[in-house]
């Protein structure tokens, strides 16, 4: 003779309150609030040498914000070309590059460093800030209502980024 038993088993998950009101302000400006961050982020870059000849790049913090933007889209190099126009309207940067030149630059070895040192910025703590830009008490103070990073020498054209 053979007896199944059924067994059924009752796991008590800890649950925590959602803080709706601040979850939907953060999922509902997202965009906007990266767009500004990428911008401050890759504004602060120092221009590569130019070429002697040939045709001018663009900027560098045009196609480090760019490129980064693409990747943030996850949308393909075509269909992100209007997040792009509109990033050119709001004066994120300052022309809009061709699909390609976004992927060229993707590929372009020299930028290895600078997207590192971009990557670690980022990480850094942010301060809000006022006033014209300088050290204060080992803070960047900048223009109002702008975020920088909460270390001296951020932003102050060192070398590398």
């Amino acid at each position: 003779m053979t007896v199944t038993e059924t067994v059924t088993v009752t796991e008590n998950r800890k649950t925590y309150p959602q803080k709706w009101t601040a979850y939907n302000a953060s999922q509902t400006n997202e965009k906007d609030k990266f767009l500004m961050l990428l911008h401050d982020l890759c504004s602060r870059v120092n221009e590569l040498p130019l070429p002697k000849t040939g045709r001018r790049p663009m900027p560098i913090s045009d196609a480090l914000f760019a490129i980064c933007f693409k990747i943030y889209s996850t949308f393909s190099g075509r269909r992100f070309m209007s997040d792009l126009r509109d990033a050119q309207i709001k004066n994120y940067i300052s022309k809009t590059p061709h699909f390609n030149s976004i992927f060229n630059y993707l590929e372009n070895p020299d930028l290895t460093p600078i997207l590192h040192a971009l990557i670690v910025e980022s990480s850094l703590p942010l301060i809000p800030t006022v006033g014209s830009l300088g050290v204060v008490h080992g803070q960047i103070v900048a223009v109002a209502g702008v975020l920088r990073p909460e270390v001296e020498g951020a932003g102050t054209g060192r070398s590398g980024c």
